[in-house]
């Protein structure tokens, strides 16, 4: 969303649908106690929470894909 600007947008590049984003960008900003993104009808934009969050967010993401391509090499080392 920080890229696109917007739900809508956001949702299609990830394949989901506005609801279900909206509902995950809810849920998570439940747990950390803090909206991350100030909201308009317009337009969404990151808020100092959402900045001070970023960096964790892509260090998770880039965590998950190291961990799944370990996983992958693992499984083929097993099966050879």
């Amino acid at each position: 969303m920080v890229k696109t600007g917007e739900f809508k947008k956001t949702a299609e590049l990830l394949s989901i649908s506005s609801a279900t984003l909206t509902k995950h960008m809810k849920y998570l900003e439940r747990e950390i106690g803090a909206p991350l993104l100030n909201r308009t009808t317009r337009a969404v934009e990151i808020n100092e929470f959402g900045i001070l969050f970023l960096p964790y967010a892509q260090q998770l993401v880039e965590i998950h894909s190291q961990l799944v391509e370990e996983a992958a090499d693992l499984k083929k080392s097993n099966v050879e």
